[in-house]
């Protein structure tokens, strides 16, 4: 029988004592609980993410270090994510959707209709 991924790894719901799971990548459809090892072909950036968030800026006329400072990031933070190099946490893609005046639903929409 062959094992599954998560075999063997403590869950977050079992190990945080009564706190709520930290939860990251969560947009993304990315689970990382405490420590657990997320599957390789999890990690990998999004391109359709990438691709909508360089294009919202753009549309807004906005520099990376503009967009960057309002979401509380670096420019080259922003710029590893606008270029499918990095995976941005879920904390990040609110601070982004918020500083490009976006819900969360309007950018998970867009990102869908990429893909």
């Amino acid at each position: 029988m062959a094992s599954h991924p998560w075999q063997g790894m403590q869950y977050a719901a079992l190990t945080t004592r009564g706190k709520a799971p930290s939860f990251d990548n969560m947009a993304l459809g990315v689970l990382s609980c405490h420590g657990a090892r997320v599957p390789k072909k999890a990690q990998e950036p999004d391109r359709a993410l990438a691709s909508v968030l360089r294009g919202l800026r753009e549309e807004r006329k906005e520099s990376q270090e503009t967009l960057a400072y309002r979401a509380g990031m670096t420019s080259g933070s922003l710029a590893r994510i606008e270029l499918a190099q990095a995976v941005p946490s879920w904390v990040t893609v609110r601070a982004l959707a918020t500083a490009l005046g976006i819900s969360l639903v309007d950018l998970a929409a867009r990102v869908e209709h990429r893909h």
